[in-house]
C-alpha cells in the first residue's frame, strides 16, 4: 500500500525535528529503518517491473478492482458530487456522505495535530490526508480515520481520560462498523 510507503519521509522528518535530543547510534537506526523500507519499497517497484513491464502495475489494479486512481486533490469530491443523482439512498449515505464527511472532519483536525503530536505523526497524517484526497473516487475514509489517522490520533487524549469516554468511542466505532458490515453482507457495499 502507499500508506506504508508514506512512513519514509515521516521518519526522515523525525529524525531531522529530534537531531539535537537523539544519539547518534538513535538516528542511525531511524535513518537505517527508513532506508531499509526504501529498499523494500524498491524492491516491490522492481517486481512489478520485471513481472508485469510496468513500475506501477499496482495502481492498475487499485484501479481494476476498486475504481480508484491517483488524481489531482480533492478530485473525489467532484465525483461524489457527480454521482449523486444516480445513487440510492443508501449508496448516498455509504458512498458519498460519509465518505466525504469523515474527510472533512479528518482536514478539520489534521492542524489540530499539528499542535498536539509528534513530527512523526502529524507529517505520517498529513501526507496520508494527501494521499486521501488525491483519488479520484473515495472509498474506506471512515474505517481508515477511526482507527488511526487523525481522528483517533485527535481523540486519543480525550479517550484516555476515562474509561466512560473509551466505551463511547469504541461503541461509537463498533455502531459504524456493524452498520457496514451489515450493508457488506447484503452486497449494498460500494456498487
Amino acid at each position: 500500500r502507499l500508506n506504508g510507503m508514506l512512513l519514509i519521509p515521516a521518519l526522515v522528518v523525525h529524525a531531522w525535528v529530534n537531531r539535537k535530543t537523539l544519539s547518534r547510534r538513535q538516528l542511525k537506526g531511524i535513518l537505517g529503518i527508513a532506508a531499509a523500507m526504501s529498499g523494500g519499497w524498491f524492491v516491490y517497484l522492481c517486481m512489478n517491473r520485471y513481472l508485469y513491464d510496468n513500475w506501477t502495475y499496482f495502481l492498475a489494479q487499485t484501479s481494476k478492482q476498486w475504481g480508484i486512481n491517483l488524481a489531482l486533490p480533492f478530485t473525489g469530491v467532484w465525483t461524489a458530487i457527480q454521482m449523486w443523482g444516480g445513487r440510492s439512498a443508501e449508496e448516498k449515505i455509504t458512498i458519498i456522505i460519509m465518505e466525504v464527511g469523515f474527510t472533512l472532519v479528518a482536514l478539520a483536525l489534521t492542524p489540530l495535530l499539528a499542535r498536539r503530536s509528534r513530527a512523526l505523526e502529524f507529517t505520517y497524517v498529513a501526507l496520508n490526508m494527501l494521499l486521501f484526497v488525491s483519488m479520484d473516487f473515495w472509498l474506506s475514509r471512515p474505517r481508515y480515520l477511526l482507527t488511526l489517522f487523525p481522528l483517533f490520533i485527535a481523540v486519543a487524549p480525550w479517550i484516555s481520560r476515562g474509561p466512560l469516554r473509551l466505551a463511547l468511542y469504541l461503541f461509537g466505532s463498533a455502531a459504524l462498523f456493524g452498520i457496514y458490515w451489515a450493508l457488506y453482507l447484503n452486497a449494498q457495499w460500494a456498487h
